[in-house]
């Protein structure tokens, strides 16, 4: 069912190329965002694709090595890709100077420092700075905590993000952070657990995965931490790892940076929802990459209409981004499953989107605790 809409438009298709890091990471699997876009270009596709020209979806694992990541990446440009999307921590090492040498965009997730300070960066989704200095600015100013832990991975990105958490929440009132690193191969926690419990936090922040979630949570509430003081981040969201997790997970918090998917009485949370359901992949609609990937095409296809099916290429799309949400605009362009994109604050000129939200679960469901927020760090500057 997912490609006949396809097969009945006539135009030229437009490739999009996700690139992700499917394998590589114990206890990571990020496939739920090729696989949210698919079914994004299945909707868009049976809704007459981009002035008759059907949206391609072609998916790459960049394996979380550099060689994978550049091969990825020349396919991606041999293609006549639009754009790139995906999740892909190696792009650095030989994607992101290709892309931008071939007029290409990408939407890859802003991890890395030089997709943070790239201009040809456009991800909708503000990636871990966004998430890390909006904790940190959430856990002082609406949570009002005074002591925070940090469980991160002991690897350059677990250090960032720890030091962009960090920098918000005590510019945010925050009086004590207590990071604990943590070798990311490890199946016993109790040590680093009991490190981060050792200050007595209001507040836990865990970079743990999948089946980790319910092991890392049980040794904290034994510790006397209570599920309503644990946070997580976005990419973890599974509302099925959740549900396996019993009770140790109600109450939890998560960091996300799209709408919240259980919330149907959004138009756009129901479109998705369906479209997930009818292109078979209903049973991972309550994750977060799902609605990343989902989004990713949407934002391109409608930024596609706004040029013109006839006119639309990587090198009109670049321009167009480049131009509307340059330096000091104030324009600003929707995104479907999420608050606007608009001009990237000075200091991070590859995020354009920095907004992101508070969910927790409850057993069921996720609800919003805070709806999007940015945190000040984060603010493009107006002229």
């Amino acid at each position: 069912m997912i490609d006949e809409a396809a097969a009945k438009l006539t135009g030229e298709p437009i490739v999009i190329a996700d690139i992700s890091d499917l394998t590589g990471v114990p206890g990571f699997d990020p496939s739920p965002m090729p696989s949210g876009a698919r079914a994004a270009a299945a909707y868009v596709n049976d809704n007459g694709g981009v002035g008759g020209r059907p949206i391609k979806i072609t998916s790459c694992d960049s394996k979380t090595d550099p060689g994978a990541s550049a091969a990825c990446a020349q396919q991606a440009v041999a293609q006549n890709s639009l754009a790139v999307i995906g999740l892909d921590n190696f792009s650095g090492t030989g994607g992101d100077a290709l892309f931008e040498s071939n007029d290409i965009v990408t939407l890859n997730a802003p991890n890395q420092p030089t997709l943070i300070q790239s201009p040809n960066s456009f991800a909708i989704g503000p990636g871990g700075i966004g998430e890390f200095y909006g904790l940190g600015h959430h856990l002082g100013t609406t949570a009002q905590v005074k002591r925070v832990s940090l469980l991160m991975q002991d690897s350059p990105v677990g250090h960032t993000y720890a030091e962009q958490l960090t920098e918000a929440a005590t510019a945010a009132g925050v009086e004590t952070v207590n990071p604990v690193f943590f070798n990311p191969q490890i199946t016993d926690f109790s040590a680093p657990v009991a490190r981060a419990t050792s200050t007595d936090p209001q507040a836990v922040f865990t970079l743990v995965n999948g089946s980790q979630i319910p092991l890392v949570w049980n040794l904290l509430q034994q510790q006397g931490i209570r599920s309503e003081q644990i946070y997580i981040h976005s990419v973890a969201m599974d509302a099925t790892v959740f549900e396996a997790a019993g009770s140790v997970a109600v109450g939890a918090n998560v960091v996300s940076e799209f709408t919240n998917p259980d919330d149907l009485s959004d138009p756009d949370v129901r479109i998705y929802r369906e479209a997930m359901d009818k292109y078979g992949f209903g049973d991972i609609s309550r994750t977060a990459l799902a609605s990343w990937g989902f989004a990713n095409v949407m934002f391109l296809a409608e930024t596609a209409r706004t040029i013109g099916a006839d006119k639309v290429d990587a090198a009109t799309l670049h321009e167009y981004l480049t131009t509307t949400l340059g330096p000091g605009s104030t324009t600003t362009i929707p995104t479907f499953l999420g608050s606007p994109v608009g001009a990237a604050p000075p200091e991070h000129p590859g995020i354009h989107r920095p907004g992101i939200s508070i969910l927790r679960w409850d057993g069921t469901n996720f609800v919003t605790v805070e709806d999007f927020f940015s945190a000040p760090q984060l603010r493009p500057g107006r002229p």
